[in-house]
This record gives C-alpha cells, sequence and structure tokens, in this order.
C-alpha cells in the first residue's frame, strides 16, 4: 500500500478522506505555482509547487478493471454505466525527508454515471455533465463489497516529477 493514500482498497480513498481534501484545497488558502514561480503570492495564501500529476499504470489497469466489472454487473447495465470522470484537486499531508508533514496537491478522480461528452471541437462544455458515483459495490473479483469510487493515485510533480 502506498502510504501517501489512506487507501481502504487499493488505490480508492474513503469518501470522508476525499471530502477533506477537497475541502482543503477550497477552503485552505493553497494556489498552485509552477516549479520555475518566482511572483509573490497575496497575503494569508500558500503557495505549492506543482507542474504536472504522474499516474502509474497499475493505478490505471486497477481503475479499468472495477470500471468494466461496475459496468457489465447489474449496477451498470440496470441503471447507468460509468462513462465519464469528474478530476477534482485537493490537498493532502506527506512526510518529507526530515520527518514532517507538508501540504501536497493531489489528483481525485470520482466516477461519473450519466456523463456525455460533446464532440463539437468548438463547445467544451459535456452534454450531460452526469452524476457522481461515490461507491462501486463490487470490487474487481466480482465479491459484493462497498468501497469508495474515488481514487486518488497521483504522484504530484514536483516533487516527483522526473528529472529532465
Amino acid at each position: 500500500m502506498n502510504p501517501l493514500h489512506d487507501s481502504t482498497e487499493h488505490f480508492c480513498i474513503a469518501i470522508p478522506v476525499a471530502d477533506n481534501r477537497i475541502y482543503r484545497w477550497q477552503n485552505d488558502n493553497y494556489i498552485l505555482v509552477p516549479k520555475a514561480f518566482d511572483g509573490s503570492v497575496p497575503p494569508g495564501y500558500k503557495a505549492l509547487e506543482i507542474d504536472s500529476f504522474s499516474l502509474s499504470v497499475e493505478d490505471l489497469l486497477h481503475l479499468t478493471q472495477r470500471i468494466k466489472t461496475y459496468n457489465l454487473n447489474e449496477s451498470g447495465t440496470d441503471n447507468y454505466p460509468i462513462s465519464g470522470f469528474s478530476c477534482r484537486l485537493g490537498i493532502k499531508d506527506y512526510t518529507n525527508e526530515n520527518g514532517e508533514q507538508e501540504p501536497l496537491p493531489c489528483l481525485l478522480l470520482e466516477p461519473l454515471i450519466g456523463f456525455e461528452r460533446n464532440d463539437d471541437p468548438n463547445d467544451p462544455i459535456a452534454t450531460n455533465s452526469g452524476e457522481l458515483l461515490d461507491r462501486i459495490p463490487d470490487d474487481i473479483d466480482g465479491n459484493q463489497v462497498d468501497y469508495s469510487a474515488i481514487y486518488d493515485f497521483s504522484y504530484p510533480c514536483p516533487p516527483t516529477c522526473p528529472k529532465r
């Protein structure tokens, strides 16, 4: 288990954990800046460096398998299948090399049911924005469980981006 995840099952996180991370991003006066940022930050705000997010293939494969399983079972076929994601920013803590807790930006993916993309290149707004799916009731082996469907499997860049 990756210590940055607070996982309840593989790469998904508990809904209260996700809600807390989203709340911190929206309410704790953080500003995301690129690593090369040399400007000033408004008073009362905290700058966090980030250039991108990285996702592991293992995380993506696990998520893809869960989506396939959900969409093929009764929940996905009788109701709405997972057809998109809401990507939300959050703030979580991690322990740095000095043993201190630091805020770290994270990217949370929340599955959407009923999402319909708009294929018009001049109109980026979805035809139907869908509804959030908080939980996926089956695990990848088809066992009946009730895990969160919210994923935090991002590795922010920096501090984890590859060196160029």
